[in-house]
């Protein structure tokens, strides 16, 4: 008989699939559907939270101390009754960054406030608290229908998304947001609290924050104290506000203890946060493209990137602070990419998809009615793939050499958007002048963090290699021309452009803007370069969003067909930086034929990296003279020092800063990282090889303590040592 699944009611979709059993401790879990799934299974593993204490829309509960900063980029929790915020390092790293200069470099010698007017306040950060969150399908399905019935050939998910958070939240100062689960076979809305003054109190030295830098990046063991705290502000009236010396900490609805009376193997552990994004529900044929096209393209692309930040980064320490946040966020994900695609090919990811196509396809020509809403998904799947595959491969060229290129193309365009307005007469001089006051200050944010010899060489690189590898016949007409001129050869092109433009300094893009009138001809260089790669670069991704929509939708049927297919077995939605729980155990593993990881690092592995002579492996003379005189405080278990350690939980980009909790919801410690025998975690999770890389909170309260000699810090914590 066929079995009848109804799409829009996803809680009783999911109740009935998580209510059978719980395998493994894959699964980003939403904590809104906590009361629909098996929580007796999470009991069983080792928790000693009530359900209500986990999260709860009614009541205070764990997640009211769980934060999603700048809209769910990394993960935070609220540890003081003071609105006092722990996170990664890496989480706050533009931050230190932005704040460091070669006279106060915070990046070399960490930052750590004395009392509150010493904490530094951080334009554009923010801090989100969920406070409800309800299932949608219905209501989304019922204005995709009107839409349709109104002659839309498709609906507008997007315009329908965001009509409804704005609604939600109308004369309110909440706001929200509605994501979409299993692949836009249900929705969901999700309605935030966010905060907007943030401010910086305490960072440690990259030495330590950021210890093995690169090398160690995805990688185990660690010994790296990823941590960063930062303070929520109020207005006086405990209301959000933006920046203002008149605000005040938040007064904290609910902050949690940290328990540093350690960890053992096997000990049950439990983390919630923001995942990012996975895609563990894409097919053979989007591997396939990951594997062979797209992800070739962006490793090369960014390597040759890196090499010259790098270079230049070694031989000056302004330029080194300038670009330390461009090159570490690059460098994560050009390693990743590395990572990925490593893996997917090592574990056959692509054969075990076409494994589940095919028994997807016999499924559904079983029957009747199942072929005629499922028998040609995967076909038009397959189509879609190989018809966008060269597309797909210049697609990948531009972003990463223009769109993602040289900072000069993105500085010429924004002149370029201003020139195009004075063509559109849409301006008058009120309007020119505040445009041109804001640009200005658009520039001056930007050029703190550039150097026009360090873009230069970026300019000749990605160019040349673009040049040398796209279809000449997709470039188009008014670049070529140029192209030519110089016979292809983009160091003559860069020589001439970077000497000629006005973005080579900003007291000339200032001066050029403030001699602007209505009636000026916006003209320069580097325009000329910008414009019409910028423009075909737009162009190209559009024509591929057209098969993505193609694609969006018979993938969206295809799921729709695998929770039909297997009812019994444990499905759960994509991450979409939506507060997800996974839950698991403290444990090493067996990365290859006969290397066994311990589950936990320590102090002595600190030591034993540590080399002068090196960068990324370098402490400061400080900690090292704790380490001889074993001076750990309060911290070690029995004259060790833990620093890091693993779980088995399932995380993702985003998750980053998220507190691992123990079986009370005391934090434990801090994921931060993922290992490099489990990459292709994003699309398919590793059982055996899957861990979560985390900063060991006694490691994170010895360097507040003893080297930091913080006390303020300590004194705002709730800490439990046995």
């Amino acid at each position: 008989m066929k079995r009848t699944l109804k799409i829009i009611s996803l809680s009783f979709l999911v109740t009935i699939v998580l209510f059978t059993r719980v395998v493994a401790d894959e699964g980003m879990w939403l904590v809104s559907l906590l009361n629909e799934i098996n929580y007796k299974s999470i009991k069983d593993k080792g928790i000693e939270l009530e359900l209500e204490e986990l999260f709860s829309l009614d009541q205070l509960s764990l997640k009211d101390a769980i934060v999603a900063l700048d809209g769910g980029s990394c993960t935070g929790t609220v540890v003081s009754s003071n609105g006092l915020l722990l996170t990664n390092h890496h989480c706050g790293y533009s931050e230190i960054q932005e704040h460091s200069s070669v006279e106060h470099d915070y990046l070399r010698d960490g930052f750590w406030a004395k009392n509150y007017n010493e904490e530094l306040p951080n334009p554009g950060k923010s801090v989100s608290f969920l406070i409800d969150v309800k299932d949608v399908t219905d209501e989304v399905n019922k204005l995709k229908t009107k839409q349709l019935k109104n002659g839309a050939k498709h609906p507008n998910m997007m315009r329908i998304r965001r009509l409804m958070a704005r609604e939600a939240v109308k004369g309110t100062h909440y706001n929200a947001e509605v994501h979409s689960v299993y692949n836009g076979n249900g929705y969901y809305l999700f309605i935030y609290e966010t905060y907007k003054d943030v401010r910086l109190v305490a960072a440690p030295p990259s030495d330590i924050g950021n210890f093995g830098g690169e090398t160690d990046n995805w990688e185990w063991p660690r010994h790296t104290a990823d941590f960063t705290f930062f303070r929520v502000y109020t207005a006086p009236d405990g209301s959000p506000a933006e920046y203002s010396e008149e605000n005040v900490p938040l007064k904290s609805k609910k902050h949690l203890k940290i328990n540093a009376s350690g960890i053992s193997e096997g000990d049950f552990s439990f983390i919630m946060g923001f995942p990012g994004k996975t895609k563990r529900y894409i097919t053979s044929y989007a591997i396939d493209e990951i594997i062979n096209i797209s992800t070739p393209i962006s490793i090369e692309m960014r390597n040759k990137k890196l090499d010259v930040m790098r270079k230049a980064m070694a031989e000056s320490n302004q330029i080194k602070i300038k670009y330390a946040s461009k090159f570490s966020g690059l460098s994560n994900y050009w390693k990743y990419d590395m990572g990925q695609r490593e893996c997917l090919i090592r574990y056959n990811t692509i054969d075990d998809k076409r494994e589940l196509e095919k028994e997807f396809q016999t499924w559904a020509n079983s029957d009747n009615n199942l072929n005629e809403t499922y028998g040609n998904v995967l076909n038009i799947i397959q189509e879609a793939y190989k018809n966008k595959a060269k597309l797909t491969q210049t697609v990948k060229y531009y972003n990463e050499a223009v769109l993602m290129g040289p900072e000069i193309i993105k500085f010429s365009m924004r002149m370029k958007r201003l020139k195009k307005a004075l063509e559109d007469n849409k301006l008058d001089k009120n309007k020119l002048e505040k445009n041109i006051d804001q640009l200005i200050a658009t520039y001056e944010s930007l050029y703190k963090d550039y150097d026009v010899h360090v873009d230069k060489q970026i300019f000749i690189v990605l160019l040349q290699h673009f040049v040398n590898h796209v279809d000449r016949s997709t470039l188009p007409e008014e670049f070529t021309s140029i192209a030519k001129d110089y016979n292809w050869d983009m160091k003559q092109l860069a020589d001439d452009v970077y000497s000629q433009t006005i973005f080579s300094d900003l007291s000339k893009v200032k001066s050029y803007l403030k001699n602007l009138t209505i009636d000026s001809d916006i003209s320069d260089v580097s325009i000329n370069i910008a414009y019409p790669l910028m423009s075909k670069a737009i162009s190209l991704n559009q024509e591929e969003s057209k098969y993505e929509k193609v694609i969006h939708t018979a993938n969206k049927t295809f799921v729709k067909g695998l929770l039909e297919m297997n009812p019994d077995k444990l499905y759960y939605p994509d991450a979409n930086s939506t507060m997800r729980l996974t839950y698991g155990n403290v444990g090493g593993y067996i990365a290859k034929d006969a290397v066994k990881y311990n589950y936990q690092t320590t102090f002595e592995g600190v030591i034993e990296k540590n080399n002068s002579d090196s960068v990324i492996y370098h402490i400061p003379k400080k900690l090292k003279s704790l380490y001889q005189s074993k001076d750990y405080g309060d911290y070690d278990a029995s004259g060790v020092l833990n620093t890091c350690f693993l779980t088995n939980h399932d995380i993702t980009g985003g998750n980053s800063g998220s507190s691992v909790l123990n079986a009370k919801g005391e934090i434990i410690g801090l994921a931060f990282d993922g290992n490099w025998e489990a990459m292709s975690g994003d699309i398919a999770f590793i059982p055996e090889k899957q861990k979560c890389i985390n900063v060991d909170i006694r490691y994170v309260l010895f360097i507040i303590d003893k080297f930091a000699n913080a006390q303020n810090i300590i004194n705002e914590l709730t800490i439990i040592n046995k």
